[in-house]
């Protein structure tokens, strides 16, 4: 048996809110994937459009609200694994992003979710830690 100490624990979020985009899992549960596993791969990545398609529709470019992609994973075995991907729209009100979050859980299926957090003009230089 190893101690909870001991676990590499990866950042789940089980609330409304994110604002970590880049250092956690939008719909992972807390501790549902901690392992012991010496080797383990994790990844975060996202993409700011910045106005390349929401400025082909009127109502979004005039609102100035772009969207956003990316994509979250861990992989520790073909047993424990996870992957997220996501797509929002940010600069909502200048301070607001919303993204819709599709989880894969292995044994578990698909997860979607509705996640709210800043990501305006202050989006990327306000951290909560």
């Amino acid at each position: 048996s190893v101690s909870i100490p001991d676990l590499q624990h990866f950042n789940g979020n089980q609330t409304f809110y994110n604002i970590n985009y880049l250092n956690s899992f939008q719909l992972a549960p807390y501790y549902r994937y901690s392992n012991s596993e010496k080797f383990y791969a994790f990844g975060h990545a996202e993409h700011h459009f910045n106005g390349l398609l929401t400025n082909k529709i009127p109502l979004l470019n005039k609102l100035k609200w772009y969207l956003v992609g990316g994509a979250n994973t861990f992989y520790v075995n073909s047993d424990n694994y996870y992957v997220e991907v996501f797509a929002g729209l940010e600069n909502i009100f200048k301070l607001f992003r919303v993204d819709f979050v599709n989880a894969i859980q292995p044994g578990i299926g698909n997860k979607f979710g509705v996640r709210v957090g800043l990501g305006g003009l202050i989006g990327g230089k306000v951290s909560f830690k």
